[in-house]
């Protein structure tokens, strides 16, 4: 929805407008940062051990902000089209959090399930936090390599469909 709240902006000045999507994104972003402060505390109250690994977490965050950007500039623009999309995007992403193992690991659902949870480009992401901050071990590649591809693929098709589509955006707000 940041397009379309912000439709005087859209509308009246030319300036990239990427950075409606972009500071949606980088506000959630800093949340995510004070919470992952907010783990490290508690990581060390609660004595669990700091792995070596914690030194690549920051290029899983990379592949889960391009992942996170490429969604946000295809949805901005979809909402700006068909402003249903908000809504179902939001049953949507309740939905998506529960066929991604956050709460559970993967593991636990069988490897016929388990099959079926790895079509998810956020499941390979989530299992390398795990991992790397929990468990000092590193992320399987063949899954990481996934989540690299359709993040990049999703990242590319949203630039190339936000820049193709924003002479309409005026005329659409």
């Amino acid at each position: 929805g940041s397009l379309v709240s912000n439709s005087s902006l859209v509308t009246k000045i030319y300036f990239p407008r990427e950075v409606f999507p972009l500071s949606s994104i980088m506000a959630r972003f800093v949340d995510f940062c004070i919470a992952s402060m907010i783990l490290v505390g508690l990581m060390l109250f609660y004595k669990v051990p700091l792995h070596s690994t914690l030194l690549l977490v920051p290029l899983i965050i990379l592949i889960q902000l391009i992942l996170m950007v490429g969604l946000g500039l295809i949805l901005s623009l979809a909402n700006l089209f068909f402003r249903d999309v908000k809504i179902i995007f939001e049953v949507f992403i309740l939905l998506w959090m529960f066929i991604t193992p956050v709460i559970y690991p993967m593991q636990a659902m069988g490897s016929k399930l388990e099959r079926v949870l790895l079509l998810n480009p956020m499941t390979p992401i989530i299992n390398s936090y795990r991992w790397l901050i929990l468990e000092g071990r590193l992320p399987e590649l063949n899954q990481l390599m996934y989540s690299i591809v359709i993040s990049l693929v999703l990242f590319i098709a949203g630039a190339y469909l936000f820049h193709k589509s924003e002479h309409l955006f005026a005329e659409n707000i």
